[in-house]
């Protein structure tokens, strides 16, 4: 018999919508999470929280890259390519 009640050792809320897409910082100290109302929540891995609410995208955040601790890239359903600085 396998268990699979396993339950979750930390829950991030805070979207507004669904989330599309997902990554973390080479560090692993931040998780940045992409939502179809096109909102980007940075995440503080550690403090468990939300670090920054990046708004900009007129719709899904489709794909998300963190080549550096302070740089995010976002693609967006609304064919735009974003760089923030986190």
């Amino acid at each position: 018999v396998v268990d699979f009640a396993c339950q979750p050792s930390v829950v991030f809320s805070g979207h507004r919508s669904g989330v599309c897409s997902l990554v973390f910082s080479h560090d692993s100290g931040l998780l940045a999470s992409g939502s179809r109302d096109g909102d980007i929540v940075v995440w503080d891995i550690q403090a468990e929280c939300g670090r920054n609410r990046l708004a900009g995208h007129q719709g899904p955040v489709n794909a998300l890259l963190m080549p550096t601790p302070d740089t995010l890239l976002s693609a967006g359903k609304d064919m735009m390519v974003r760089v923030w600085d986190v």
